[in-house]
This record gives C-alpha cells, sequence and structure tokens, in this order.
C-alpha cells in the first residue's frame, strides 16, 4: 500500500514538473515576442545598419539614409516614384543617425540625427496608413530643440524627381500654365502662397501634386513652406523666411505620399487616387452655385468701360444687351463706382440715385452684382476708422498699419481677414450697400497674399498666411451663392464660382487663350468645379514696357478670329461671361461674329447647361470634376495622359477648341467610347482625326453615345 502511494506521489510531481516546464516555456516564448515587436518587428521595413537602409516588401530598398533617397514601387517591382529627402542636410553635422522602429506598426519608423555641436537635433518620423487600394506614408520633419531654442530657423528641403510620369496639380501659374506641368520652370525657391511672388503663383493654389504612375504628394498647410521646379524634378524648402516670419514658430515640413495599387483598377487608378484626396485633404462642395449663373451669360463693364462707367452707360449697355437678343445671369458693374477705394459710397456724380438705376435694370430682367475689394487706400475716410481699430494688417510690431500697395492704390491697407472684428465690419458695409440700392450680389476681386505688405503681421498669429485667403473666401461665401471669387487655397467646400485670373487678349499658354483650357484642368484637379472663366477675348488691356496700364481710356480689342475662338471654347465651360460685347465686331468684318456668338449661347444654354448642372450636382455627391482631362475616361490611355487642348464636360462631351490664329483645321484624338460629330457621324475611340474641319463659325465637339 504505502509503495503504492509513493508511486503515485511520484508520477504527480513529474506530471506538474512538466507541467510547469510547458508553463516557462510559453512565458519564454511570449517574453520573446514582445521583445522582438518592441526592438525589430518581424515584418519589413528592416534595417541594415551596415549599410544605413530601410528595406520594405521583398528586400527592396525604400530609404537609403546615406543617400537621402527614398523608393517607392509598384506591384511589378517598377519604380514609380524617387526623392531626396533631407537634401540640404549635412551629414558631417550629425556625430549619429539611428533608427527606432515601430511594435504597432511595422511600416513606421523615425530618424533620428543626433548632432555635433553647431546643429540641430533633428527626427524624420515616418508613419504609414492604408485605406483600400491606397496607401499613405506621412514624413515629418521636426527639429528636436526646445520651442525657444537658436534652431527655429533650420531649413528641410525635400526634392522629388518627375521620372517618365505626368504630373498635375500645383497652381496657377500666371505665364506657364502647362497640361501637364512637366515643362513648367521657375529656378529659385517662391513662397508657396496665392498671389504672384515673382510672376510665377497665382491666385489658386494647393500643396497637390498628382502623377501618372498613381502617386500624390500632399504638403500639410502648417508647413512653411517655399517650392522651386524644373523639368525634371520640384523641390519642398520649409522654412522660417518671409513671409512666413508672422508664425514664429519652429519650422517642420511635413506631408503625405499616398500610393494607389494599380493592379487594382487598371484605367481608373489615377481618378480613384484623386477622389481619394479631395474626400481626404481637401473637401467636396456642400452645394452648388447658382443655377442661372451656369446656364446664361454674365455681362461684366470691365473690359469694355474700364472706369468709364455711370448711369447711362449701365443703362445703354443693358439695353444693346437686349436689343441684340442675348440672355443674362447678371449684370456686373466694375471698377471705379465708389467715391475713394475703401469708402461704400457711390459717386453721385456717376450715380445720382442707385437705388433707381438698380430698380431700372430689374425691371429689365437684370440681377446686378457690385464689383468689391479688401483694400482701403489711405484717401478714403474709413482709412482712420480701420487703423485705429485695427483692422488692417498691420506692420510686423503690431502697432503701425502695413501700408501696401495694389493694381488702384499705391498707398493703401489690406482688411486684416484673419480678423473676425474685421471680416464682421467689411460683412457690415458691403450688406448696407445691398439694402440701401437693392444689389443682388457682390464680386470678390484680390484675396491673395502679394497684396499684403511686405513684413506684415496677421491679428491671429497662429495662422498659416494662407488663413488670410481662406477667410477672405469664407467671408466671402456668406453672401450666397451668386457672388464669385478669384483666389482659392483650401476654400473647395464653399457652393461659389471661382474665377480665372485675368486674361491678357492673346493666344498663348502665357495667360492668353490656350492657358483657358489648361487652366480649367488645373482647377479640375485642385477641386474646384465650378469655374468661371475669364471675360470672352480676354480683359483687352493696353500694356506699356510688359506692364498692364490701368489708368487709360484705350482698349486693345481682340481680334475677332481671337473673340470667336475664346467664346466658342467658353460655351462649354461651366459659365460664360462677355464683357467686349459681340456687337463691336458689326461693321468690322464680314464675319458675323454677333450671330456667331448668339448662336453659341444658344448652344451653351440648349445642349450644355443640362448636363453641367447633372455634374455640378455629381460634384456635390462625389468630388468628381465637371470638367475632366480626356485621361478620366482611361487612366492607361498614355496620349490622352498628355493632351492640353482637349477637355471632357462630364464623361458626355469632348471639345476639341482651334486654339490658334488661322487655323480652320486641327488633329483630334478621341478616347475609348463612341463618339458622335456634329453632322452625325460616329467614331469609334480611341482614334486620331486628322485635319478635322472647323471653320471660323464650327468648334469641334463629339457627344459620346451610352
Amino acid at each position: 500500500m504505502l509503495e503504492k502511494r509513493l508511486k503515485t506521489i511520484q508520477t504527480t510531481i513529474v506530471v506538474l514538473t512538466v507541467l510547469n516546464i510547458i508553463i516557462l516555456l510559453g512565458y519564454l516564448i511570449i517574453s520573446l515576442t514582445v521583445i522582438n515587436n518592441e526592438t525589430c518587428p518581424s515584418e519589413k521595413p528592416l534595417f541594415s545598419d551596415e549599410k544605413n537602409q530601410i528595406f520594405g516588401q521583398d528586400n527592396i530598398v525604400i530609404h537609403d539614409l546615406e543617400n537621402k533617397d527614398i523608393y517607392f514601387y509598384d506591384s511589378s517591382k517598377s519604380s514609380v516614384l524617387n526623392a531626396k529627402i533631407g537634401n540640404n542636410l549635412n551629414l558631417e553635422d550629425y556625430k549619429e543617425i539611428s533608427i527606432e522602429t515601430s511594435r504597432d506598426n511595422s511600416e513606421n519608423y523615425k530618424v533620428i540625427y543626433s548632432a555635433k555641436a553647431k546643429a540641430a537635433n533633428l527626427i524624420l518620423d515616418v508613419r504609414t496608413k492604408k485605406s483600400g487600394p491606397v496607401t499613405c506614408k506621412t514624413y515629418d520633419w521636426i527639429v528636436n530643440e526646445p520651442f525657444n531654442s537658436n534652431y527655429a530657423k533650420q531649413e528641410f528641403e525635400d526634392c522629388f524627381y518627375l521620372g517618365n510620369a505626368s504630373w498635375y496639380g500645383q497652381a496657377e501659374n500666371k505665364n506657364q500654365q502647362f497640361w501637364p506641368i512637366n515643362d513648367i520652370e521657375f529656378k529659385e525657391y517662391s513662397p508657396y502662397l496665392t498671389g504672384l511672388f515673382g510672376d510665377i503663383w497665382s491666385s489658386i493654389l494647393e500643396r497637390y501634386w498628382l502623377s501618372s504612375n498613381g502617386i500624390a504628394v500632399i504638403v500639410d498647410q502648417s508647413s512653411p513652406l517655399f517650392v522651386k521646379k524644373n523639368k525634371t524634378s520640384f523641390c519642398l524648402l520649409a522654412s522660417s523666411k518671409e513671409p512666413y516670419h508672422n508664425q514664429h514658430l519652429i519650422v517642420k515640413l511635413k506631408y503625405d505620399i499616398c500610393q494607389i495599387d494599380k493592379s487594382s483598377a487598371k484605367t481608373d487608378y489615377l481618378n480613384q487616387l484623386q477622389l481619394f484626396v479631395i474626400n481626404n485633404y481637401f473637401a467636396k462642395p456642400v452645394g452648388i452655385p447658382d443655377e442661372r449663373m451656369f446656364k446664361s451669360p454674365i455681362w461684366s463693364t470691365w473690359a469694355t468701360f474700364k472706369k468709364n462707367i455711370n448711369e447711362t452707360t449701365l443703362k445703354a449697355f443693358a439695353h444693346d444687351i437686349l436689343k441684340n437678343n442675348f440672355t443674362n445671369s447678371q449684370l456686373e458693374i466694375d471698377d471705379k463706382w465708389q467715391t475713394n477705394y475703401g469708402d461704400f459710397i457711390f459717386d453721385t456724380k456717376k450715380f445720382p440715385d442707385m437705388k433707381g438705376l438698380i430698380t431700372y435694370l430689374n425691371d429689365l430682367n437684370f440681377r446686378t452684382t457690385l464689383w468689391v475689394h479688401p483694400f482701403v487706400n489711405i484717401e478714403a475716410k474709413n482709412f482712420l476708422e480701420v487703423s485705429l481699430a485695427f483692422l488692417e494688417v498691420r506692420a510686423p510690431d503690431g502697432l503701425r498699419p502695413g501700408i501696401t500697395s495694389w493694381w488702384d492704390g499705391i498707398a493703401a491697407v489690406a482688411l486684416d481677414m484673419t480678423n473676425p472684428n474685421t471680416t464682421k465690419w467689411f460683412h457690415d458695409q458691403l450688406e448696407k450697400i445691398r439694402s440701401d440700392t437693392g444689389i443682388d450680389s457682390f464680386k470678390f476681386d484680390a484675396g491673395e497674399l502679394n497684396w499684403l505688405s511686405r513684413l506684415f503681421w496677421l491679428y491671429n498669429a497662429s495662422f498659416t498666411p494662407d488663413q488670410y485667403s481662406i477667410e477672405y473666401v469664407k467671408m466671402a461665401s456668406n453672401f450666397g451663392s451668386l457672388i464669385e471669387v478669384r483666389t482659392g487655397t483650401q476654400t473647395q467646400n464653399f457652393p461659389i464660382f471661382v474665377r480665372m485670373l485675368d486674361k491678357d487678349s492673346t493666344w498663348g499658354y502665357d495667360n492668353g487663350l490656350k492657358s483657358v483650357v489648361t487652366t480649367a484642368l488645373l482647377m479640375s484637379i485642385l477641386g474646384y468645379p465650378f469655374i468661371l472663366p475669364d471675360m470672352i477675348g480676354g480683359n483687352a488691356y493696353v500694356f506699356e514696357g510688359g506692364e498692364i496700364v490701368f489708368e487709360t481710356d484705350l482698349i486693345a480689342y481682340p481680334d475677332y478670329q481671337l473673340y470667336i475662338r475664346w467664346a466658342q471654347l467658353t460655351a462649354f465651360l461651366p459659365a460664360m461671361q462677355f464683357s467686349i460685347p459681340p456687337w463691336h465686331y458689326n461693321n468690322r468684318t464680314q464675319v458675323p461674329v454677333n450671330k456667331i456668338c448668339k448662336d453659341l449661347v444658344d448652344l451653351h444654354e440648349q445642349i450644355v447647361y443640362p448636363i453641367l448642372i447633372e455634374y455640378a450636382n455629381n460634384a456635390v455627391a462625389t468630388g468628381e470634376p465637371i470638367i475632366r482631362p480626356l485621361w478620366w475616361l482611361d487612366n492607361s490611355d498614355l496620349m490622352a495622359l498628355k493632351i492640353s487642348d482637349e477637355f471632357l464636360v462630364g464623361n458626355d462631351i469632348l471639345v476639341a477648341p482651334i486654339l490658334d490664329e488661322n487655323k480652320y483645321k486641327r488633329d483630334i484624338y478621341l478616347p475609348i467610347g463612341d463618339w458622335e460629330a456634329k453632322n452625325g457621324t460616329i467614331y469609334q475611340g480611341p482614334k486620331v482625326l486628322n485635319d478635322f474641319p472647323a471653320p471660323i463659325e464650327e468648334i469641334p465637339y463629339f457627344l459620346r453615345k451610352k
């Protein structure tokens, strides 16, 4: 009996010992797994200390620290993007460059630059997030020093090679509005803000670049950004130089590189990536503008009258429009209706009874809008009120007005749109005009950063300068759906028309007729679907020494060919705008310019307008553009990726305008689909139509058969 009990005890001890060993082994395995996850993730990327490289999937180098290169590849292991990051860093300034990997996400890591005595400690934080077929990597350069350190002037420079891809996006560009943007060149850094800085940027701008390789680069608004570009690359520079001095922040450079898996969507991968950016980094419009603005032409006084407007000229202009059987959405009263710029008082010598005039025009079925701007000239009565109330952009000490100049004033201040007291004051001034006179709405001019004083102080110093333009558009949008603005940055959500920069009465990409097409395509990619092209025929400016002469009664009328071709193109855009009237050419040419333009307005109202409204509502629902590049129908079509002189209205109309003088035929590329010409002939794309006829009274366009 005792022997049996001893054997039972021995067996129990053995079993318990084995169980303890198993439990200990389990704890050991768990511990090793945790340690391994904290220090060296089992998944890619892997870091090689010997070569200072980080590896992605399939042991492909994705970050070469020593050579400052990062690489992106598609699913077939073909390179789709190469960039130099930390391009301006001298690696000899750092005693150690180390890597920290993440236990939460194996694709996240930090590069830590431990500096020697004369440099700043830096961190490059790389984080990855996935959403369906799109993977975005955030690259965040920061200075790892106290907030008040001497290293606030640290700069970061990252450069991206264009490679063999076609690139889109960036900004409205007055003198080089090319599509794709590959050939645009400006070899010196310029602040990446709305306005003409060194004749480079213009009124509509986003920190967004899109590659036909399925790559998007989106820079965070908090980065004090400068950009330069040549035909092989574009570079980002974060710096505290002017005009970012207002922020008083240590410099950082933060951006996302988003890549779509092209194998999952071979013919619309670019569309999907574009919509991902619009819906995740910008915002879809919350509604559509006034439908009458889509349908019938705006008539502006500017190009044809310049500043010589009064009650008599407005009445005559309205009667001429009606006499020539043209419709209208509104009559826009431009410069110069007020006594002084910045005073919201009508010049009674010109307009003795403004309320009576507005009633008169309303009775003729004209709505009226009024040109306004954010400037107060020093001779204006409001100058003292604005300055004493600190409503203007001020000098850097915050105590003095920031005196600036603009095209109608050599000494003025700009209203500070980051100050809520200012926007309320401005809004109240305009609302009083509207209630006193019956004016329907307003045309908001300017709003770009280059019109501020060279050194300036904004009310809200925590804002980046971009916020000035954003707040201006936000304030303008409060006046309803009948307005127009000409600046845009991070303001895609407002249901208003955004106007192109004033166009010159020329043919080229340097702010002439050709640039109307490429600007429309650019605006579409930047997320602004409600495109208001500039006046048909351009602004008829007189130039002297390369500069516009504003103080002149002379008008440099465009030649009839340019005028007709401009009207033909505009008939297919979301809005038409006349200033130089078509009947100006009566008795000046045997070509029936007036009749051709009347027929184009009829075409726009009867055929194009219903399609515009359909796709305008679609833009609100999905973020898709109204005016589309040809590649929208098939992203794999290499020819469509490069075409800059044709466009689509939704997916329903292909437009191939004549954009050169004395041209009466052209080659036309039709992408995939069945396309019906005006004469009923149906062509199956993809196909090139050589020497397609386009007499002066015709614009080639094709309806897509469904």
